[in-house]
């Protein structure tokens, strides 16, 4: 199973293990999603999971930018 922690604001960006409460879910193995869209996090699930590929390369395509999904800072 796979979680993506992402933002419903339209500016929003997770920083996932910065608050105390976002390091848990990393713990629990929750994927931060940066600043991806609902619908772009929604899409990319559906796109890398429909790959079966490894667990290991599923979870970093979607630490990925694939297609502009997320910004690189």
């Amino acid at each position: 199973m796979f979680l993506l922690n992402v933002s419903q604001c339209e500016e929003g960006r997770v920083m996932q293990g910065r608050y105390e409460t976002s390091a848990y879910l990393t713990e629990l193995g929750v994927i931060g999603g940066d600043d991806m869209t609902v619908e772009a996090a929604i899409t990319k699930l559906m796109f890398v999971l429909g790959l079966k590929q490894k667990p290991a390369a599923t979870r970093h395509l979607l630490t990925q930018d694939l297609r502009g999904e997320i910004t690189i800072i």
